[in-house]
């Protein structure tokens, strides 16, 4: 039984801290564990990292660093993106609820996978899987009886083309296979109403990449209903109740704080 980690980075601001930060955290489980870092910017690859080709961001070049393994069935592999550690708590006490969790679908030896976890209010439908709940991939872990079995954790473009086709005029055209629950959640997600918390690029991005980031939120939804549709183990590695309330509930504030102040602006104009 071993166990990997496949750290992908792209943006140079958090390469450096992302590979410290991430080496550290693997370093809980042993001195021999394997590390892979994947570099999905080919303009800035350096030694030791293996160049990823970014075609379905992260989820690809986690493929590539499986591609370099000989895992079996009884391993672990903990996958990572270079914004783990940013845009979320990433302090003591998380690192030791991710450790814990990881240490945990090691102990059991049961298929599965260990993340996050969030509740859908609903059942929803993602490429013939169906869930109600999906793992967060900023930092996750997958059994390797999982991974032998989808083989790849990367859809292929021409199934996620399918589901979803394009962008026009800030709305998503869907293809078939994603329950129109999901549809409204990616929609909403992407391109939120004025004053509304939503993805954290939705002011820079343009709508090609803003189809690249609906894709990978699909890819990151299909796994976890895969996982769940096989009743393979799903593990949280999340906070308790009561910190996803009082984290749900600032989440809200920011928004109506963020609705004032647009409402301000507007009546300033």
């Amino acid at each position: 039984m071993s166990i990997y980690g496949i750290l992908l980075v792209f943006n140079d601001d958090y390469r450096v801290s992302a590979i410290d930060a991430f080496q550290q955290f693997m370093d809980k489980f042993g001195s021999g564990c394997k590390i892979i870092i994947i570099n999905n910017n080919l303009d800035n690859v350096s030694n030791g990292e293996v160049p990823g080709d970014n075609t379905n961001w992260e989820f690809s070049g986690w493929d590539k660093g499986i591609s370099l393994l000989q895992i079996k069935d009884d391993d672990v592999v903990v996958f990572a993106n270079d914004t783990f550690q940013y845009h979320r708590s990433w302090g003591l006490f998380d690192q030791l609820r991710f450790e814990r969790s990881i240490k945990k679908l090691l102990i059991d030896k049961e298929q599965g996978i260990c993340g996050e976890v969030h509740k859908f209010s609903d059942y929803y439908e993602v490429l013939g899987r169906t869930s109600d709940r999906w793992v967060c991939t900023y930092l996750f872990a997958l059994t390797g009886g999982v991974i032998n079995k989808i083989e790849k954790i990367s859809l292929n473009e021409s199934v996620l083309s399918e589901a979803i086709i394009n962008i026009v005029n800030d709305k998503i055209i869907w293809g078939g296979g994603v329950s129109m629950n999901m549809q409204s959640r990616i929609q909403k997600w992407l391109y939120p109403a004025r004053g509304v918390l939503g993805w954290r690029k939705e002011s820079a991005s343009n709508d090609l990449i803003k189809l690249r980031k609906a894709k990978t939120i699909l890819n990151e939804k299909w796994i976890s209903a895969y996982c769940l549709s096989n009743d393979f183990k799903i593990i949280d590695a999340g906070p308790n109740a009561v910190i996803k309330k009082y984290r749900n509930m600032k989440y809200r504030l920011s928004e109506v704080v963020n609705k004032i102040k647009y409402i301000l602006l507007a009546m300033a104009r």
